[in-house]
């Protein structure tokens, strides 16, 4: 049996498993049920109330076998490899070290292809208010059928007012326990 940290093995794998922010969860459930997900999502909250986690659940709900769904079977190639981190199509991206318009127009390039197995390919950015404003700019620019972003940030102001404005926000509440 492979070890595994006590964080990754008790982190929720499905919408109904993630606690303390039900605001989110609805409004997430609902777009995924209606077929009206957006492009970019902002998740904004203090450290550790799971927006990573959540980021990861929604890359599984849009790639899922059976999806885009809010109820995951977690047995198909897609919801095992997003939830072990091996995803081809679901790329992690720390802000912090890769914040500027060189680093977005490199990833523009692989944007350009089209997702290997998935339906959608997922750029999770985390600590996405770590990108300088033009690169954060130039991240919101991107428009292509079959990327989808979702950037996880402490801070609510990341990004221009008008970069923010083309994204779909949640404000994630701190964890009572």
């Amino acid at each position: 049996m492979e070890y595994q940290v006590s964080a990754r093995k008790h982190r929720p794998m499905i919408f109904e498993d993630v606690s303390g922010q039900p605001h989110v969860v609805r409004t997430l459930t609902n777009a995924l049920t209606t077929g009206r997900t957006a492009h970019a999502y902002l998740f904004s909250g203090m450290r550790g109330v799971g927006k990573t986690t959540m980021a990861r659940i929604l890359a599984k709900a849009l790639n899922c076998v059976q999806g885009p769904t809010a109820k995951l079977c977690l047995t198909c190639p897609s919801c095992v490899e997003i939830g072990r981190g091996s995803a081809l199509d679901v790329m992690e991206i720390d802000g912090a070290s890769s914040n500027s318009v060189d680093d977005v127009r490199e990833m523009r390039e692989t944007i350009k292809t089209a997702p290997a197995r998935d339906r959608y390919r997922v750029y999770i950015i985390d600590e996405v208010h770590m990108l300088s404003t033009a690169a954060f700019n130039a991240l919101n620019a991107i428009r292509f059928r079959r990327q989808s972003f979702r950037a996880v940030s402490t801070s609510r102001s990341a990004g221009s007012r008008d970069a923010r404005s083309s994204t779909n926000s949640g404000e994630w509440r701190k964890v009572k326990g």
